[in-house]
């Protein structure tokens, strides 16, 4: 494949996830996208506390792909995704 051909290829895909994350960030802004309570608990008695095992999901989530997005910048211009280590 010619490097022009990739380049027009790689200008494609982060057009495509950029404009995927500003339709994202559009919607949540504006309520298009409902996240009122997305980090209680959704018990039938009513009580609507914040949900530890949710946020502790949350912040783990975050992590992990905070450390992967290192590694793949570490990665960058080397034409390789990074390696997910094993147990």
């Amino acid at each position: 494949m010619s490097a022009v051909m990739s380049e027009a290829i790689h200008g494609v895909v982060i057009g495509f996830l950029l404009s995927l994350f500003a339709i994202i960030a559009i919607k949540l802004i504006t309520g298009g996208i409902n996240v009122h309570g997305v980090l209680r608990t959704k018990s039938p008695t009513g009580d609507h506390s914040i949900s530890p095992a949710r946020v502790q999901l949350l912040i783990s989530t975050l992590a992990a792909a905070g450390i992967y997005l290192g590694w793949a910048i570490e990665t960058r211009g080397t034409g390789k995704m990074p390696e997910v280590p094993g147990r």
